[in-house]
């Protein structure tokens, strides 16, 4: 009887040392000056952040798995850069460099998460 509780136990820990993780962490990060909007989708519920601000600001939610995450935001002082990280490695990046002088910038970034 003790052996087979004790490969009962063995086989358990076996099974709960395999299982899938079902989310992620998601870190969205904003970069830029004059920023005048922040936007992020997540559970299909648009959040947005109190602006204007100078500098960087970032975000880290939990999301799960298959789910889609997206950004949008807007500047008037020029470049703007959107990142999107998984687990603390950068997914996607978008970076909008005013290139055509008018002192307004936009970035729109997608991503589903994936195993």
């Amino acid at each position: 009887m003790k052996n087979v509780i004790l490969i009962a136990t063995f086989l358990l820990l076996i099974i709960a040392c395999g299982k899938e993780e079902t989310t992620q962490e998601v870190k969205f990060a904003i970069t830029g000056t004059s920023v005048t909007e922040v936007k992020f989708n997540y559970k299909s519920s648009i959040q947005t952040i109190n602006t204007p601000f100078d500098g960087t600001w970032d975000t880290t939610i939990v999301a799960n798995i298959g789910e889609t995450i997206s950004l949008d935001s807007k500047a008037t002082g020029g470049a703007l850069k959107g990142q999107v990280f998984i687990n603390g490695t950068l997914v996607t990046e978008e970076i909008d460099a005013d290139t055509d002088g008018d002192g307004k910038t936009q970035i729109k970034v997608n991503w589903t998460t994936v195993k």
